[in-house]
């Protein structure tokens, strides 16, 4: 089997503003099925994160580009644990 290629990870945008005016900073890991159709399938928050940040990760993670994984040249579904670096703090803070 080869497996599956995320050619684009987008980021989340809107958490910035808010993590920012908080000093929020965590990893939103997510677990994210990639169809054999090209298209996300599912995704399942698997960090605990405050409603302000959580519902613009699971967005971002639905927008990811792939190539499907290949079983005998068949693209198949596959299962992928992505991770989103949070960092709400001043640059140069840490």
């Amino acid at each position: 089997m080869i497996p599956a290629e995320i050619v684009f990870k987008p980021e989340p945008m809107f958490y910035t503003n808010w993590a920012r005016a908080h000093n929020y900073s965590s990893i939103a890991r997510v677990q994210v099925t990639l169809g054999a159709n090209y298209l996300v399938s599912d995704v399942t928050l698997l960090t605990p994160l405050p409603e302000e940040v959580a519902g613009e990760v699971l967005n971002v993670a639905r927008s990811i580009e792939f190539i499907p994984a290949l079983r005998n040249g068949t693209p198949e579904e596959s299962t992928v644990i992505v991770e989103y670096k949070l960092d709400g703090r001043p640059k140069g803070s840490g």
